[in-house]
């Protein structure tokens, strides 16, 4: 799974206050916080989304009702299809993709950086497969038969 984000929904305005404007001034920064939040999660999902294509799921986003009674995205995250191809040659397609869709937010987190790490191991797999693959053909190419009658 990549995009597993995650945004602490800060408590710091806890504080009661009997002054109405700082509630109304706690307030407003608190939801100008959740709608800064929900804009980074929605980018950070997409840009998955964008460039995994067909190998990604839907995106899951994590939400918390604001002070204003809206929903706001504080997490999310977009599966994504690890499995190897068919071939050597499609996995190493396919892994190529699956690297460049948990990368492609700006910030990647720890767990996009461990599914492109996963992803950059079977595609030095499945290079080598193809590798040897080739090599035998090779050989076997070069094998020459006599045939006495």
């Amino acid at each position: 799974m990549i995009g597993v984000v995650s945004y602490p929904i800060l408590s710091t305005i806890t504080k009661s206050s009997n002054n109405n404007n700082n509630k109304s001034l706690q307030t407003q920064q608190e939801i100008d916080q959740l709608k800064a939040i929900d804009r980074d999660v929605r980018a950070h999902e997409l840009a998955h989304k964008a460039a995994g294509g067909d190998l990604t799921g839907p995106i899951n986003y994590k939400y918390v009702i604001g002070p204003n009674g809206k929903k706001y995205a504080v997490g999310g995250d977009v599966s994504i299809d690890v499995s190897p191809g068919p071939t050597p040659k499609d996995t190493i397609k396919k892994m190529e993709q699956v690297i460049k869709a948990a990368l492609a937010p700006v910030d990647p987190s720890a767990q996009d950086r461990a599914v492109a790490s996963q992803a950059q191991m079977q595609l030095a797999q499945a290079q080598m497969q193809e590798q040897q693959q080739k090599n035998n053909d090779n050989s076997n190419q070069n094998q020459t038969f006599s045939v006495y009658a």
